[in-house]
């Protein structure tokens, strides 16, 4: 049997997703720490909530709140939850915003979600999608950045066929409202 290289296992599309609470730990670390905080964290939130009779309300994703992939990454690995709780260091409680978020399903292991990112992103470039993304001097800010992990080592031994959502929200314009298209169009495309 042919083994496929890590891949798109849906186009990128976008999709409105209500307001979601959720449980996490939050995580300060360079890339190449991921891996091992990311099992770790999950595993810790996952004690916490079932010692408190609490059941999970969806898969486990991480979330990115700043990335400087030369420097550090400010992440949570969180498991969504029905209402907030009372937050207990280290586990924390917050809300997913509610909005449009641009996304695509990732098939392979998680070490090339890199590459599934950057596929999400150069596509929201070629349909000139503003993130809901802030610069800053310590790295990208984003209100909404995420990777649930729809089938992962639980469910399927062969990391060929594990498969992530990753999907960035959307900015809103100055009416609240979520536009995909809210770059200006380049000065080129204005001549023609």
């Amino acid at each position: 049997m042919t083994r496929l290289p890590p891949h798109p296992a849906s186009p990128p599309r976008i999709v409105e997703w209500p307001e979601r609470s959720y449980a996490f730990i939050a995580h300060r670390l360079p890339l190449a720490d991921v891996g091992p905080a990311v099992a770790d964290g999950f595993a810790r939130v996952e004690d916490w909530l079932r010692r408190r009779g609490l059941a999970p309300a969806g898969v486990p994703f991480l979330r990115y709140r700043r990335i400087d992939m030369a420097g550090t990454l400010d992440i949570e690995t969180g498991i969504p939850v029905e209402g907030a709780g009372v937050a207990e260091a280290p586990i924390g409680f917050d809300r997913l915003p509610a909005g449009r978020y641009a996304g695509l399903l990732w098939s392979g292991p998680y070490d090339s979600l890199v590459a599934g990112n950057a596929e999400l992103i150069a596509w929201g470039g070629r349909e000139r999608i503003a993130w809901d993304m802030t610069p800053s001097p310590e790295g990208d800010r984003f209100g909404a950045r995420l990777e649930p992990f729809l089938v992962g080592p639980a469910q399927e031994p062969d990391p060929a066929n594990w498969l992530t959502e990753i999907a960035i929200r959307i900015a809103e314009d100055e009416t609240g409202h979520s536009d995909e298209r809210l770059l200006p169009v380049p000065p080129s495309e204005h001549s023609a």
